[in-house]
């Protein structure tokens, strides 16, 4: 376990950025032994069939008997699907974001793919016409990308590119698109290389950038008040390198802390929260971890700011793939309260996201898994999934990259697959969030 640094070691780290590239999380990193392994090991696994499947578009197949068509199923209907190859070239799918666009309402998914981002119209879940693509920067190739959404910019970074930046692109130019482009970037910030996952606080208008070459690979903060011309804020660097963040204002039960700027990071060996207010002196607030932690990677709090769900990317046993509660009610004391289990299914966890009483998590070879975490820390149990990787429910890194809830008003959850592209789903019954209207 690293531990926090002093007091002094936290100002030098703020005082400026540091440029010197340091060793991410060798499960994640294509220039270390362990990365080079995983890449290899997710082309071994590729199914020629998966990579070139026919789009499902014009009609939703509900999910009867447990399959909707040719995937495994509970509660979640497939309303469309478009490959790899619709979503505007390259070999895998990665993370995704989403927007909304306050001026239209339309909804548009954003999909990175390994060369670059597909822009996806899915007002219409049953009909997702794709729009175009914004090739990645130099036209360079990665297994990681990662992209967030401030109000009408999209942000998107690369790892394993030391040149990529950040690319910034004004989603207001899809309005109106009858065919499909080739985007430029409207800019991009280069005080910054590889990145691996974004956080964007949008009550504070900024930007964090963790696992990059920079901050140790840390908080690298950027300002996006103004959209199209990131400014650097500062680094923290306390944690060492820094898999996922999520930043937000603290509204919870922990009055000590109320209307902060903070930051939940996922950070290898530790879960840590740390008070970024002021951007350029960050404070930590606590931190925990658990015995056998393997590769913290990611995690959702749920609405009532008591609990946050995190995952653990190489931990999967014989008895399930776990994921771990959190108790976040003292800010500065987290403790780690239940560990959850579904018997025999050991496809590793991935990002997940709470919407309501539901958790959506993309879980790799096993799909769409969705959770009740209204009963927390009492239970978590699974009430719905898709398996949008048939073959296997095993460990490894193919299938669901991520799963995002907010389309159709709640009701349409889209999810990366690393092979498969883009599937637009919708729970049902005890799948349904609370909150989906």
């Amino acid at each position: 376990m690293r531990p926090l640094p002093s007091a002094a070691g936290i100002a030098a780290g703020v005082l400026a950025l540091s440029v010197t590239a340091v060793a991410p999380a060798a499960a994640h990193d294509l220039r270390t032994a362990e990365g080079r392994a995983e890449a290899r090991a997710r082309v071994a696994g590729y199914q020629p069939a998966w990579l070139h499947a026919d789009r499902s578009t014009g009609a939703a197949v509900p999910c009867v008997n447990g399959r909707a068509g040719d995937y495994p199923c509970k509660n979640v209907d497939l309303l469309s699907h478009l490959p790899v190859s619709a979503l505007g070239g390259g070999t895998e799918a990665l993370s995704m974001w989403y927007w909304i666009d306050s001026s239209t309402s339309r909804e548009y998914a954003v999909v990175t793919r390994d060369n670059g981002v597909g822009f996806v119209d899915v007002t219409d879940p049953v009909n997702p016409k794709y729009l175009g693509n914004l090739p990645s920067h130099g036209g360079t190739t990665s297994g990681w990308r990662d992209v967030r959404v401030h109000r009408d910019t999209a942000y998107v970074g690369a790892d394993g590119i030391n040149t990529h930046g950040l690319q910034v692109f004004d989603l207001k130019r899809l309005r109106g698109v009858t065919s499909p482009q080739t985007f430029a970037a409207d800019a991009r910030y280069d005080r910054i290389g590889n990145i691996h996952t974004i956080g964007v606080d949008p009550a504070a208008n900024v930007l964090h950038a963790v696992g990059s070459n920079t901050c140790s690979g840390g908080n690298h903060m950027i300002d996006i008040a103004d959209p199209l011309k990131p400014k650097n804020l500062g680094c923290y660097s306390g944690d060492g390198y820094v898999h996922e963040n999520i930043p937000e204002k603290y509204a919870g039960p922990d009055t000590e802390h109320t209307g902060k700027h903070i930051t939940f990071n996922y950070a290898v060996k530790n879960f840590t929260i740390v008070d970024v207010t002021d951007p350029r002196s960050p404070k930590p607030i606590g931190k925990g971890t658990y015995p056998g932690a393997s590769f913290i990677h990611q995690g959702d709090r749920t609405p009532d700011w008591r609990y946050v769900v995190q995952n653990d990317e190489l931990i999967s046993t014989s008895s399930g793939s776990p994921s771990f509660v959190w108790d976040i009610s003292d800010l500065d004391n987290p403790r780690m309260v239940r560990t959850d289990r579904i018997s025999g299914m050991r496809a590793t966890r991935h990002n997940q996201y709470n919407l309501g009483n539901r958790m959506y998590q993309g879980a790799y070879n096993a799909g769409l898994r969705i959770h009740d975490s209204s009963k927390l820390p009492g239970g978590y149990g699974e009430v719905g999934f898709f398996d949008v990787h048939p073959a296997d429910d095993s460990s490894g890194f193919h299938g669901a990259w991520t799963a995002i809830p907010w389309f159709g008003k709640g009701s349409v959850v889209a999810v990366s697959s690393i092979e498969g592209g883009l599937f637009l789903l919708r729970p049902t019954g005890a799948a349904r969030s609370s909150a989906a209207r």
